[in-house]
């Protein structure tokens, strides 16, 4: 356990350096169109040039992107006595405007619509009608490979909704470095520094409380051909400065508390700082049947090792024709007490403390452009807790394809 705490601390520094290095890049990229706009060659440009400067200095911003979709359907969720039915109506779009050659903003706003009977013994926003952002922030690309995002963050680039949901987008900044290798695979490394999403009124901490964060430091690589689809990537994660009410809502959802005599006192007994990664692989048949592997894994180097790790495993199959597909993901997990900080983590797999079992189906009926998608998890306790029991999760959807404004 010291030699992994050993190696994660030095990887950490080696996050902060790149880092400091992601910035100087930014500085030094902090002007791209002047660098492109500046004369090659000692003179005066010819009337061409000056023509096809002004001519894109002029340009007005434009949308590239402009998608909206659509699900409905119902969702149920039963924990003890608690239970909960729904029905549901989510509206999604996605919009990108590019305002110069290197300088876009990307969103996507969504709407969901829920009719609901729920009985349950905590405050609970599941099936609350919102709006909200999947994501939403400016993203400077001063040359190909080389990203920095401000802005709504979204959690789903980590593909790890057992370290925080992928439905999740936080406040901060984002920066990604990335290269076509050997043949047909894209490397890369990644780094987010983020504030996690919370709320607190002054009855709810003693008193003013330090900004909380969440760092994460990623290498990422992919390959795709005709016929393998393969991603993997290890990282480092860090949350810091809990918030009391962020600190008492997990408590309830799977971590250790230091103490809980009030929810303005309630601190967590471990700090969440780790490693994780993932490997998905899937092997595409000429006459349309796949078949694969999914591998997560979460380690909390702060937290004792019986409550420190989180993992899922999933095999996948596909089947794919002119006119539907099919595809069926089985998977078995865990997520030990501290992996992470339950808040943020998918209440899908019952935030922490949890081990169980899903499957998920879906058919693509491509003539009419829509997905029926079908659900089910079961998620039990690992160790007794006071405020967790036995949860069971379905959800049966239609959804359709992005369709353009």
């Amino acid at each position: 356990m010291h030699l992994i705490v050993g190696k994660g601390r030095r990887i950490k520094r080696m996050g902060k350096v790149f880092i400091t290095f992601l910035g100087l890049t930014g500085l030094l990229c902090s002007a791209p169109k002047v660098w492109a706009q500046a004369p090659r060659a000692i003179g005066t440009p010819d009337s061409a040039s000056i023509s096809e400067s002004l001519s894109e200095s002029s340009s007005s911003p434009e949308f590239t992107k402009k998608n909206w979709s659509f699900e409905t359907g119902f969702k149920g969720r039963k924990e003890g006595k608690d239970d909960g039915f729904a029905s549901l109506l989510r509206f999604s779009s996605e919009f990108e405007m590019r305002l110069s050659p290197w300088l876009r903003l990307e969103a996507s706003p969504y709407a969901s619509y829920f009719s609901s009977r729920v009985q349950q013994r905590f405050d609970d926003d599941t099936y609350q009608t919102r709006l909200g952002l999947n994501y939403g922030h400016l993203t400077a690309e001063p040359f190909s490979g080389l990203l920095f995002k401000a802005g709504a963050i979204p959690q789903a680039h980590l593909d790890n909704s057992q370290l925080v949901s992928k439905f999740r987008s936080f406040p901060g900044g984002l920066g990604e470095y990335s290269f076509k290798g050997i043949k047909d695979t894209e490397v890369g490394l990644r780094v987010q520094y983020v504030i996690p999403t919370s709320s607190s009124l002054n009855t709810q901490r003693e008193s003013q409380e330090g900004l909380p964060t969440f760092v994460t430091e990623t290498l990422f690589a992919k390959y795709s051909d005709s016929n393998w689809d393969t991603q993997s990537q290890i990282g480092l994660f860090s949350w810091n400065q809990i918030p009391a009410r962020v600190a008492f809502e997990s408590s309830r959802a799977g971590n250790t508390p230091a103490n809980a005599d009030s929810e303005a006192e309630t601190r967590l007994r471990y700090g969440y700082s780790g490693w994780y990664g993932s490997l998905e692989s899937i092997y595409s048949f000429d006459n349309g049947l796949g078949s694969g592997l999914a591998f997560h894994r979460i380690s909390n180097t702060e937290a004792p090792s019986s409550l420190a790790d989180s993992q899922r495993i999933s095999l996948v199959g596909i089947f794919s024709q002119p006119n539907f597909g099919v595809k069926v993901e089985v998977g078995t997990f865990f997520s030990e007490g501290d992996a992470t900080l339950a808040r943020y983590a998918s209440s899908g797999y019952g935030n922490t403390n949890r081990k169980g079992e899903q499957i998920f189906a879906e058919l693509d009926v491509k003539p009419y452009k829509f997905f029926l998608k079908g659900e089910y998890g079961q998620a039990n306790e690992l160790n007794q807790r006071t405020y967790q029991d036995d949860i069971q999760d379905f959800s049966v959807t239609v959804e359709s394809y992005e369709f353009q404004f």
